[in-house]
């Protein structure tokens, strides 16, 4: 199982020529999502090499340590990530703007 990284462990990530993905939660241990999305990158890569350099991490990140947690993910070039609740609400104060459908 993938492990948990905090946020001060994150400070440290550097993972040059890697795609890095996250769930962010608290608590985020029980999460199966880093299993579910590595064995469809994993897949992927099957047919499109690009995507064996793809990785999946739970991140876990009290509530009130989310907008600064997103800055950070930001910054170490974290191209996607999924929120648990009530990451998910908190999250729309964070982001320039909101699709309509996401409303």
């Amino acid at each position: 199982m993938a492990p948990v990284l905090t946020l001060e462990e994150l400070s440290f990530w550097n993972r040059p020529g890697q795609t890095s993905l996250a769930v962010l939660g608290h608590p985020i241990r029980h999460s199966i999502s880093p299993q579910m999305h590595r064995a469809a990158l994993a897949r992927m890569a099957d047919s499109d090499s690009r995507f064996a350099a793809w990785d999946y991490v739970r991140i876990e990140v009290p509530p009130e340590r989310l907008p600064g947690a997103l800055e950070l993910l930001h910054a170490k070039g974290f191209l996607g990530l999924n929120l648990t609740v009530p990451h998910k609400v908190i999250a729309f104060g964070c982001v320039a703007s909101v699709d309509p459908a996401a409303r």
